[in-house]
């Protein structure tokens, strides 16, 4: 086959690419975007543990930024954590859209499955988590202070070994906190810092391989910043597979700090024909006293 049109082909490309470096530092194209309209719809994210209770928050999604739109108030709810598909215990609406039981007032048994159930009265609609199951109990092997202590610093290392599983455990959390001379808890850390110090699992994790925490060691209740804590609480948490997946579609799509209630695009959602999850954890808090 004969290609007779390769030189002007050349010599076209020259001048098109030419003619593109030299014009694009004065010209633009202005492409218009057409921001998606805010259709509200109610947002659920809940979780519940031996160690903590139970908290559900209810809310409309926000509109996205550089939208202006009105955001209806939440209605009035009822909200009930569902044991095996039976609704067994009612939250208590602390405020609106917020709701909560003491850890005194349930009992979740590692032999059943537990979902929540929002009810809509203002709508009469229902929505219904799909059911999670309570991750067995974090134990440790072994724990104790790997380093002496750097007054200097400030800081100490602490040896962590977990113990052995008989079910996998997808992802998992190490917090820790000082504590003062009675061993009062200074500085418990919120579910939400479990969620960004996520780690998943491996093989490797339960093969007695030691964790190293460096441990800040001022007693976060001076404001001077020189009194040294005279306990180091270790925290521990499992969590249940809603809440993997969905901090993994957390992490992929959302910037450090980026909202919850206001999603450029869908993530995870464990609860069918509305958005949200409900997952459970389970903790383990080991206090070692550090020796000056």
């Amino acid at each position: 086959m004969c290609d007779f049109n390769r030189p002007f082909l050349h010599l076209f490309s020259f001048v098109l690419i030419t003619c593109l470096f030299f014009c694009s530092c004065d010209r633009s194209i202005v492409v218009p975007v057409d921001l998606p309209v805010y259709q509200p719809h109610l947002l659920i994210y809940g979780h519940a543990s031996p160690q903590n209770g139970a908290r559900v928050e209810v809310q409309y999604n926000r509109p996205l930024q550089g939208l202006t739109a009105v955001v209806p108030p939440v209605p009035p709810l009822e909200v009930y954590l569902l044991e095996s598909g039976i609704k067994k215990y009612k939250l208590t609406e602390d405020s609106t859209g917020y709701f909560s039981l003491l850890p005194e007032e349930i009992q979740l048994n590692i032999d059943e499955t537990y979902s929540i159930s929002v009810h809509d009265l203002q709508s009469n609609r229902v929505y219904e988590s799909l059911p999670e199951s309570l991750p067995v109990q974090p134990i440790y092997s072994s724990i104790e202070l790997a380093q002496a202590i750097d007054t200097n610093t400030q800081v100490t290392l602490v040896e962590l070994v977990l113990g052995k599983i008989e079910k996998p455990i997808g992802a998992y959390t190490i917090l820790t906190s000082p504590s003062d001379s009675t061993g009062q808890y200074l500085d418990r850390p919120t579910f939400s810092k479990k969620l960004l110090f996520m780690d998943f699992s491996d093989a490797l994790i339960w093969d007695s391989k030691p964790e190293f925490l460096i441990v800040n060691i001022t007693d976060p209740t001076d404001p001077e910043g020189r009194e040294l804590a005279s306990y180091i609480n270790v925290e521990t948490t499992y969590f249940s597979e809603a809440w993997i997946l969905f901090q993994k579609d957390n992490r992929q799509f959302f910037s450090f700090g980026e909202d919850i209630y206001q999603t450029v695009q869908p993530i995870y959602s464990n609860i069918p024909g509305n958005h949200g999850v409900f997952g459970l954890y389970n903790e383990y808090i080991q206090r070692v006293k550090i020796e000056y």
